[in-house]
């Protein structure tokens, strides 16, 4: 999300709940990572594979700005996507 949440497998950060991560950002769409920071894993649940990890500060413990907008993708909402569709 715009504010630092991102969705990722528990399989990634199969330290569970609490758990310090870094997360490496892409700054655009379809470029490799950039950015690297640090967060804590919130949810865990290996049962459907999915974590929730909240994005806290800069790779090196700098703090984030308040005006700062991680880059993101919705979620999609609805049925399996079509064949042939762009997937992110």
């Amino acid at each position: 999300s715009p504010d630092g949440l991102v969705l990722t497998n528990a399989h990634v950060v199969d330290l569970g709940p609490g758990s310090e991560v870094v997360v490496c950002v892409p700054l655009e769409r379809g470029r490799a990572a950039r950015e690297s920071f640090r967060g804590s894993v919130i949810e865990h649940d290996r049962e459907r594979d999915l974590a929730l990890v909240r994005i806290e500060c800069g790779f090196r413990g700098e703090p984030i700005p308040e005006d700062y907008r991680f880059p993101w993708v919705p979620l999609r909402e609805g049925g399996p996507p079509d064949f042939g569709e762009e997937l992110w």
